[in-house]
C-alpha cells in the first residue's frame, strides 16, 4: 500500500513538461544470436515489421522503436566461442531451455559481425545486454550506447544501476513512470520500460483490426472469477494466444483490459500493450511495481468492482473518452516521452560530442 500510495503522490507532481515535438533520434537495437527472448525472425527479408515483431516470445518489446521510430535492428555474432557473464549466468539458471537451442542455432546463421555495422549512422544504439564489444563502441564516440539486461535478479542488473558496462554510457532499467526508485536513480540508468510503445502503436501495427468490445483478462488473473462475476455477460478473451500476433490482435479487439486480482506483483509491461492497444485499464493498482498507467478512478481490487467500473464505462461514453484520454496521456509522458527526456538531461554529463544533442535540441 505505502508503494502504491508513494507512486500515486509522485504522478501527481511529475514534471508535466512534455517533448511534444516529434522524436527524431536515429536508434538502433542489437541483441547477440544467444538472446532469443525479442524478435528472432531469422528470413532473408526483414523489411516486414510485423513478422518479425511476431517472432518474438510473446513479448512485444520495444515496438514503438519500429512502427514509430523507424529504428533499425540487428542479430550480432559473438566475438568468440565462450558465453559473456550475463549469458553464462543465465545459462546457469535455467533461462536456456532445450527448445532454445534450435533457435538459438537458426540466428547464429544469420547474425552479423558487430564491426561490420556502420554504427556512426546512429543518434543512439540500443545493444541488449552489451551485445557490441567495448572495442568496437570506442570507435564510434559520437554515438551513445545504451544497454539492457532482461531480468533484474541477474547480477550485471544491480551492478550497472551503479555504473554502466565499460564501453556504454546509459543503462535502461526496464521501469517506467514515477515509483519510489526513481529517487535514488543515478543519472545513467533511465528509466525506459522493455515494452516500449506510444498510445496507439499496436493499432498502427495492425490497422485492419477493429475494436470489438472485447474484456481482457489479463493472463495473471483466474478467469473463473471474471465468470462468476456481473462480467460474465460480456465477451471475455484471457491474454495469451498461440503467439505474440495472436496475442496483440485479441488486445486489439478488447476494449477494456481488467487485472484486479493477479496472482502475483506484476511488473506491468502487459499494461504498457493494453494502453498502446487503447484498451482502458482497469485494475489493482497495488498488484504492479510499475502502476502509473492505471488511472487512480479505475483502481479496484476485485471482479464485482471491475465489472461496475466496466458498466460505467460502456454506458457513459463521454466519460470513456475522458478516462482513455487521461490513460494515453500517462502513456505518452511516463512510457513514451519521460525516457527521452532523462536521456537529455544526462547528455551534458557526457564529454564527448554526440550527435544525440543535436537530434534532441
Amino acid at each position: 500500500m505505502v508503494w502504491e500510495s508513494s507512486c500515486r503522490w509522485m504522478e501527481r507532481v511529475a514534471d508535466r513538461r512534455s517533448t511534444s515535438s516529434p522524436i527524431h533520434l536515429r536508434i538502433a537495437l542489437a541483441k547477440s544470436w544467444r538472446y532469443t527472448d525479442l524478435y528472432s525472425y531469422c528470413g532473408q527479408d526483414a523489411s516486414d515489421t510485423r513478422t518479425w515483431i511476431g517472432s518474438s516470445n510473446f513479448r512485444s518489446g520495444p515496438i514503438g522503436l519500429f512502427v514509430d521510430l523507424r529504428a533499425e535492428y540487428f542479430i550480432l555474432a559473438s566475438a568468440g566461442s565462450e558465453r559473456s557473464a550475463i549469458e553464462a549466468e543465465k545459462h546457469r539458471r535455467g533461462y536456456i531451455r532445450p527448445h532454445h537451442h534450435a533457435l538459438q542455432e537458426a540466428q547464429r546463421r544469420v547474425a552479423i559481425p558487430p564491426e561490420s555495422v556502420d554504427w556512426g549512422r546512429f543518434d543512439l544504439v540500443i545493444a541488449i545486454e552489451d551485445s557490441v564489444p567495448n572495442a568496437v563502441t570506442e570507435r564510434h564516440p559520437a554515438t551513445l550506447w545504451a544497454t539492457l539486461v532482461e531480468d533484474h535478479s541477474l547480477t550485471a542488473f544491480s551492478k550497472y544501476m551503479e555504473r554502466p558496462p565499460s564501453g556504454y554510457d546509459c543503462f535502461f532499467n526496464q521501469h517506467f513512470g514515477p515509483t519510489p526508485r526513481s529517487l535514488r536513480r543515478k543519472r545513467h540508468v533511465i528509466e525506459w520500460s522493455y515494452t516500449y510503445a506510444s498510445p496507439g502503436c499496436i493499432r498502427r501495427l495492425l490497422p485492419e483490426i477493429a475494436k470489438e468490445g472485447l474484456v481482457m483478462i489479463d493472463a495473471h488473473e483466474d478467469r473463473r472469477e471474471a465468470s462468476l462475476s456481473p462480467l460474465r455477460d460480456l465477451t471475455t478473451v484471457q491474454a495469451g494466444g498461440r503467439c505474440l500476433l495472436d496475442h496483440l490482435s485479441l488486445l486489439a479487439k478488447s476494449t477494456f483490459y481488467l487485472c484486479p486480482s493477479p496472482s502475483s506483483r506484476r511488473w506491468g509491461n502487459a499494461l504498457v500493450e493494453a494502453a498502446s492497444a487503447g484498451c482502458v485499464l482497469v485494475g489493482n493498482r497495488r498488484a504492479f511495481w510499475n502502476p502509473c498507467l492505471i488511472t487512480p478512478e479505475m483502481h479496484c481490487e476485485d471482479y464485482d468492482a471491475a465489472a461496475r467500473l466496466v458498466t460505467r464505462l460502456r454506458l457513459d461514453k463521454d466519460h470513456y473518452q475522458r478516462v482513455l484520454a487521461g490513460q494515453e496521456d500517462r502513456l505518452r509522458r511516463f512510457v513514451w516521452e519521460r525516457p527521452i527526456e532523462q536521456i537529455r538531461q544526462y547528455l551534458p554529463v557526457i564529454d564527448r560530442a554526440l550527435t544525440a544533442r543535436h537530434a534532441l535540441s
